[in-house]
């Protein structure tokens, strides 16, 4: 609650000497009363006798500390009367409301360059979340350039060359030719094996030519098979979004396919874990893809120096196209990590089973 104002009043005679003072007056100009009686003051003669309304002055009395106040009221006779008739002035201090109205305002000024901070800090984060975004869909689309490259050329020569050295098989060769043309026969098939499984492993068709959750189950094959889990993975659709089948925009489909092989990755690699479920689940607040692992766990807010910066980047893209990522998990306790893509509506995946009856074991 503020203190009540205190009014400080004094008369003053025509020359403007004090005649008259109270306390109050005494203690807002910083006098003690028995030195203010008797101080000039002219100019409030002056000012007085012309403005007859609130005005403000300044004084600085011996002690040296500069008061600001502000006149009330004037008790003059009438205006031709202020040269001849003593003057009774009242008026109050304005040093402290000065002194906290420039605290204020320099708190609004800290507030107002504050909100500019953090209003740049976060255009500045929307530009790394774009940055992010489309780093990751430049890099897929390279991926997919090099794998296309390497099917129809490197793969393809490869092929037209085992398939001459065969014809060469049976002609009438020596037995030492027809050993090496074998031997060299063997390494292109190496070479072909080898080149289609990194052309897969680039960009899998699957990813391209299929809905989501027959990328998602292949995907889910191949980590059980070169990681060694086992992984229970499963398509639940909403009745009310089965059917509705326009199809996942590519962007959406390759963030959720990359995010859930990375997942994958950091249950083999970080987790330890031994069993994994793959949910991909439809409802109407979007396509929800979870992955749970019964693995070592670990605190979500801890430094993810271990873990690398793939969850961060992660949650990057999926915030850059409208979705989220959280992270449910404890040291012991396994992890729980979804991945949502919110339903704006312009799109949806046809789901060609019944919903809740999809489930793959993978062993």
């Amino acid at each position: 609650m503020e203190a009540p104002l205190r009014v400080g009043r004094m008369t003053l005679d025509p020359r403007g000497f004090v005649t008259d003072a109270n306390l109050e007056a005494a203690e807002i100009a910083g006098m003690n009363q028995s030195d203010l009686i008797g101080h000039q003051f002219p100019l409030l003669i002056e000012w007085a006798g012309r403005m007859g309304e609130p005005f403000d002055f300044t004084f600085d009395p011996s002690t040296g500390v500069r008061r600001h106040l502000r006149v009330v009221g004037t008790n003059l006779p009438d205006s031709t009367a202020a040269t001849h008739s003593p003057v009774t002035i009242s008026f109050v201090d304005l040093s402290e409301n000065r002194e906290i109205r420039n605290e204020l305002e320099s708190i609004r000024d800290g507030i107002r360059q504050r909100e500019k901070t953090e209003t740049e800090i976060e255009q500045y984060q929307n530009r790394l979340r774009s940055i992010a975004s489309q780093q990751s869909l430049t890099e897929e689309r390279e991926r997919r350039r090099i794998a296309t490259e390497l099917h129809d050329r490197i793969s393809q020569n490869l092929v037209s060359a085992n398939i001459q050295l065969s014809v060469l098989i049976d002609s009438e060769l020596g037995e030492a030719d027809s050993q090496q043309i074998r031997h060299v026969r063997s390494v292109l098939t190496e070479a072909i094996h080898n080149t289609r499984s990194i052309t897969s492993e680039l960009s899998p068709p699957v990813l391209y030519e299929q809905p989501l959750g027959t990328a998602l189950e292949w995907l889910a094959e191949q980590a059980s098979r070169n990681y060694h889990l086992k992984i229970d993975f499963r398509i639940t659709a909403n009745d009310a979004e089965e059917g509705r089948g326009t199809g996942l925009p590519d962007d959406v489909q390759v963030v959720l396919f990359r995010g859930t092989q990375e997942l994958l990755r950091n249950c083999h690699l970080h987790a330890h874990a031994r069993k994994v479920e793959v949910r991909m689940i439809r409802s109407e607040a979007g396509l929800r893809v979870d992955v749970i692992d019964d693995g070592i766990g670990f605190a979500p807010g801890e430094p993810a120096e271990d873990r690398g910066n793939g969850l961060f980047l992660l949650g990057e893209r999926m915030k850059q196209m409208g979705g989220s990522l959280s992270i449910r998990s404890g040291p012991g306790e396994g992890t729980c990590i979804t991945m949502l893509a919110p339903d704006n509506g312009a799109w949806s995946e046809k789901q060609e089973e019944p919903s809740n009856r999809t489930r793959r074991r993978h062993q």
